[in-house]
């Protein structure tokens, strides 16, 4: 028994030598800045969590740094379970940039830590800004921005570029389209995130997905934001539903959930006849793929209004939602 024992130490010594070296390498734009590495309990299934500092280490003069990470801190030994790491950097601008790696089993090469200034704006009936880059941006990178109103931690609105310009890695100034009806019955902050990633280019066969190494993309915030004051308030606010009870928590101006008990369709009574040109409904979740909408008139006339197909929605692992919410 003792020498079975002896030769499973050996064989496990020799595939997995706790002292081998990881090594993180990437670059931020200026000499001497500050690059922190943490590292976190990687679930099966589920978001890396529990994050805690592991080190720290300052760019050289040319603005690139090295992390070492022994494999033994690349992998729980008792369980051979991998940790999750994640690389940040906040520059004096107050622009943060990150990569998190689900996993450390060799050298990893990172993509460029910007220095960004989006310089976040309203003009011409747009959120204008300067987009996030990577200066060694050889086009073969993905860039998408996402631009959120918020009021307190409520989200009022989001939107992202893509569609509107889509992915795109071109420096150049980038525009959201600015539609105040949805937000300006609240005072808000509009804030702005920003991410890049690698895509393979010039590839003329099918791609084997297994087999393809991206580097980690790069996720930046930085603490540029924009008030948005209130301006109007709007013909529904305090409107009756009377399907749901008075008050109409759907009508109130509270950001909270509602729950509808199972109604497939709600009566909103306008105090008086209104013309609308816009139905913002937040957070909305159905287990059905499309919602309509319609008016009823005085005479009892029906005009619809339209109906929208939904996306379906991707629950996270462990949520109790519903099957095939949208």
């Amino acid at each position: 028994m003792r020498a079975l024992a002896l030769l499973g130490t050996v064989l496990l010594a020799g595939c997995f030598n706790p002292d081998d070296i990881l090594p993180i390498r990437g670059t931020v734009e200026r000499a001497g800045q500050r690059v922190q590495l943490s590292r976190a309990v990687n679930p099966e299934g589920g978001d890396c969590t529990d994050w805690k500092r592991l080190k720290t280490v300052d760019a050289g003069d040319d603005g690139s740094f090295t992390l070492d990470v022994f494999r033994a801190q690349a992998t729980n030994i008792a369980t051979y379970e991998l940790y999750c790491f994640k690389v940040e950097t906040t520059y004096d601008n107050g622009a943060h940039l990150s990569s998190t790696m689900e996993q450390l089993v060799t050298q990893v090469e990172l993509l460029d830590f910007p220095r960004w200034e989006p310089n976040l704006r309203r003009e011409d009936g747009g959120f204008r800004f300067e987009p996030i880059h990577a200066q060694r941006d050889d086009g073969t990178l993905i860039v998408q921005h996402t631009l959120e109103v918020k009021r307190n931690e409520q989200t009022l609105w989001r939107t992202t570029d893509l569609g509107l310009g889509g992915f795109s890695a071109t420096p150049m100034p980038r525009t959201l389209v600015d539609d105040p009806r949805i937000y300006e019955e609240f005072a808000g902050t509009a804030s702005l995130k920003g991410y890049f990633a690698e895509i393979p280019m010039g590839i003329e066969q099918p791609i084997d997905l297994d087999e393809l190494v991206l580097r980690p993309p790069v996720d930046g915030t930085t603490t540029e934001t924009l008030a948005l004051p209130r301006t109007v308030t709007p013909p529904s606010r305090g409107a009756a539903c009377p399907s749901l009870g008075a008050p109409c928590r759907l009508t109130d101006g509270a950001l909270e959930g509602v729950e509808l008990d199972g109604a497939q369709t709600v009566t909103i009574e306008f105090a008086q006849p209104v013309k609308p040109s816009l139905i913002v409904v937040r957070a909305l979740v159905t287990n059905s793929p499309v919602v309509g909408a319609f008016g009823t008139l005085r005479d009892g006339g029906v005009v619809p209004f339209g109906t929208w197909p939904l996306l379906r929605e991707s629950d996270p692992p462990g949520s109790n939602k519903p099957d095939g919410t949208y």
